[in-house]
């Protein structure tokens, strides 16, 4: 088989189109910086390093700004036209080659708790592809990790990606059914024993706790520091479950365990806390349809699951 013929094209640096194209587009250094995420002279060395390839000015550079010559604005059209199709390109490959299968970043505990259970409905809302989970502590790197859409425990503001709320992160007091009846409210938890959610060093927040909770709800006469901990949330639930005793733990994460039966909340006391579950993912992969059949089936499942959710033993 013969090899194609060399092409040698008479391009200039693409680095240099993209800042010029930015400057020109938003009509400055300064918005293009912005955009780009780097310094209005960075900026200006691309434009000035475009202009020495091209041998003619593309700027007038005043002392209040710079204004674009002819040559400039009949340029920057079809640049942006030509950049814009080939983004539009690059999403339509990676739908194309993100059909064989799907990569879920999530913690631990959501993985193992909430996924994992549902993963054969989760497959066939997919279409039968592929699902894999990536399952850490740390924030995934969608580029460097091969990551798809992540669930994230936080506040649901994260720079470059679309965020979608899913379940709720409010801390609820839980236990096994036979130790409810101990716990007629709050004031009851000095009787059984508490049982911890370690906090990962690395995590990027600290979990609010029982400290926090017994403090919100004026018990100054319970010792919230007391009883053992687990690594885990999901080993703290399965503690609870087993009736080692009482659980602080969020609320989307126990959801199943208490429309099963598994635990109940005796009472209808919990804590606020600025976190909830998202599913987060990168801007520029909005449109593409595993992800979309994702979140479609995600939020369907946990809406049906909050529907289901019995009351607290104690009312609320």
């Amino acid at each position: 088989m013969s090899q194609p013929p060399l092409r040698r094209r008479r391009l200039p640096p693409l680095l240099a189109l993209r800042h010029f194209e930015a400057a020109a587009r938003l009509g400055g250094f300064s918005r293009a910086a912005e955009e780009l995420g780097v310094t209005a002279a960075a900026v200006s060395q691309q434009v000035r390093q475009l202009e020495d390839w091209l041998g003619r000015p593309l700027f007038a550079r005043h002392a209040r700004g710079v204004e674009m010559t002819e040559y400039a604005r009949r340029l920057q059209p079809a640049l942006t036209d030509q950049f814009d199709q080939l983004e539009t390109e690059i999403r339509r490959v990676q739908e194309v080659t993100s059909e064989f299968g799907l990569t879920v970043s999530t913690l631990a505990s959501f993985a193992g708790r909430w996924l994992l259970p549902r993963m054969e409905r989760l497959t066939a809302a997919l279409g039968g592809r592929q699902v894999s989970l990536l399952a850490a502590s740390t924030l995934a790197d969608f580029n460097r990790d091969g990551v798809d859409v992540a669930i994230r425990y936080g506040g649901g503001r994260y720079p470059g990606l679309v965020a979608h709320r899913i379940l709720p992160g409010r801390m609820v007091v839980v236990c096994a059914p036979a130790m409810a009846a101990r716990l007629r409210s709050p004031a009851d938890l000095a009787r059984v024993t508490l049982l911890h959610d370690e906090i990962d060093p690395a995590g990027s927040f600290v979990d609010p706790g029982w400290t926090d909770f017994l403090r919100h709800h004026g018990l100054s006469g319970v010792d919230g520091g007391r009883g053992p901990r687990y690594g885990l949330t999901f080993l703290c639930l399965d503690a609870a479950a087993a009736g080692m005793g009482a659980a602080i733990v969020p609320l989307g994460l126990a959801v199943d365990a208490l429309v099963t039966g598994a635990l109940v909340r005796p009472f209808a006391e919990s804590l606020d806390v600025p976190h909830d579950y998202w599913v987060v993912y990168p801007e520029d992969r909005e449109g593409a349809r595993p992800i979309r059949d994702f979140l479609t089936w995600i939020q369907a499942e946990a809406e049906c699951q909050l529907k289901a959710l019995p009351p607290p033993r104690g009312g609320g």
